[in-house]
């Protein structure tokens, strides 16, 4: 049985505050097949202060950094493309086509945002004002994704 008990702030794996446990069932037998502990309140507002600390520093990045960034995430995620595959199929219920495809076009959509970010243009002269946009990016799922602009003049 699989014992989810940390979640991923600010760099590293950190013990919740929550304490509501979660069941982990698999759709196909109904079956429990693992636990995890969600997050609360005083993690999602740990969570956004790091993220906001990140931002700061993410925000001032090279194209050629970001593109670094997202081939290696491209490439791990790559390695582990058999364990996805059989998570989707334990812990959703997709079928094997469906998960293996799923991850098919995730390999995909890192090769669009890679493009994406090469013809961005992340400082612009506007008037007579310098304006520099940045990105935020969320994602509804692993095929959608949203790219909301932030805009600071100079």
């Amino acid at each position: 049985m699989k014992t989810i008990n940390k979640i991923y702030i600010n760099g590293e794996f950190v013990t919740p505050n929550g304490t509501e446990v979660l069941e982990i069932i698999n759709p196909s037998n109904n079956q429990k097949i693992g636990e995890v502990t969600l997050a609360d309140e005083v993690d999602t507002r740990n969570a956004i202060a790091a993220a906001k600390g990140a931002f700061k520093t993410f925000s001032k990045t090279t194209v050629a950094e970001r593109i670094s960034y997202l081939e290696k995430l491209k490439s791990a995620v790559e390695k582990r493309k058999k364990e996805f595959t059989d998570v989707m199929v334990e812990e959703y219920g997709g079928t094997f086509q469906f998960s293996s495809m799923s991850n098919e076009f995730t390999g995909q959509w890192f090769d669009s945002m890679i493009e994406s970010v090469k013809g961005f243009e992340f400082e612009q002269t506007i008037n007579s004002s310098k304006v520099f946009f940045t990105t935020r990016w969320r994602s509804g799922n692993h095929h959608a994704l949203e790219c909301q602009q932030w805009i600071y003049l100079q």
